[in-house]
This record gives C-alpha cells, structure tokens and sequence, in this order.
C-alpha cells in the first residue's frame, strides 16, 4: 500500500481552509444578510504578491510577512468602491 500520509496531512489542512471559509461567509450573511463572495478575492490577492515577491528574490519569510498584509488596503479599496456604487444605485 502506498504512503497515504502525505494526502492525508494535505487533505485535512485544505479541509481546514474550506471550513474556516465557510463559517466566515455563514457568520458575516447572518449578521448583515449580504452574501460576500469577495473572501477568494483576497486571498488570492495576497498569495499573487507572496509569489511574485519570492519570484522577485525576495526572502522567503520577508515574502510571508508582506502577502499577509497586503488583502486589507485591497479590502479597503474594494469597499470604498462598493460603497460607492451602492450609494449611487440607491440614488436613481
């Protein structure tokens, strides 16, 4: 039989994002009744800067620490704009 161990340790870590995901859009559509979709957005948006850091030579751990911060000022601008429209749309 094959070492499984590997599959295993992934596949419960990748469950573990899954849910962490999911209790995040359950809890925020319960107390707002908006369902954000925008979670990928910005995970993605931090791994894509992590990458091209540490493809740029950057140090690995210096990478790490800059693609953690670097969702929230893309959060922010997406919810000034979000709320930008919303208030533009409500108006008409």
């Amino acid at each position: 039989m094959p070492d499984l161990k590997p599959f295993i340790v992934s596949g419960i870590a990748l469950g573990g994002v899954f849910s962490l995901s999911g209790v995040g859009m359950t809890v925020l559509y319960q107390a707002t009744g908006v369902l954000n979709l925008a979670y990928g957005a910005i995970g993605a948006t931090g791994a894509l800067v992590g990458w091209e850091l540490m493809g740029n030579g950057m140090s690995n751990w210096l990478a790490y620490a800059i693609a953690i911060g670097s969702p929230p000022p893309s959060r922010r601008s997406t919810a000034s704009f979000s709320a930008r429209c919303s208030r533009a749309a409500t108006r008409s």
